[in-house]
């Protein structure tokens, strides 16, 4: 029992973070939107966000089996720098 409760952690704490930016993620998209586009831009959000939790699964799975947890937590903070500055830089122009 006292395994399946640390087995089960990591998921608690994913769906919480999941629930957490996800609508936070959406309200940026919405509200940025014009609103004859904002159809097109829930709908490529949302599923480029799917793409993206299926995606990032599978590699960073197969970074951290070839190269360690190290380089797959300095990669995933890497993407992480390179999206906030890419948005930071798109929403600069607005």
């Amino acid at each position: 029992m006292a395994q399946e409760k640390l087995f089960s952690r990591p998921f608690v704490l994913c769906g919480i973070g999941h629930g957490y930016i996800f609508p936070v993620l959406f309200a940026v998209v919405v509200t940025r939107a014009s609103e004859a586009d904002r159809g097109s831009a829930m709908a490529i959000f949302t599923g480029l966000f799917d793409v993206g939790w299926m995606l990032g699964g599978l590699l960073f799975g197969a970074l951290s089996r070839s190269l360690g947890f190290a380089a797959t937590y300095a990669t995933a903070a890497g993407v992480i720098a390179l999206g906030t500055g890419v948005f930071a830089a798109w929403d600069r122009r607005r």
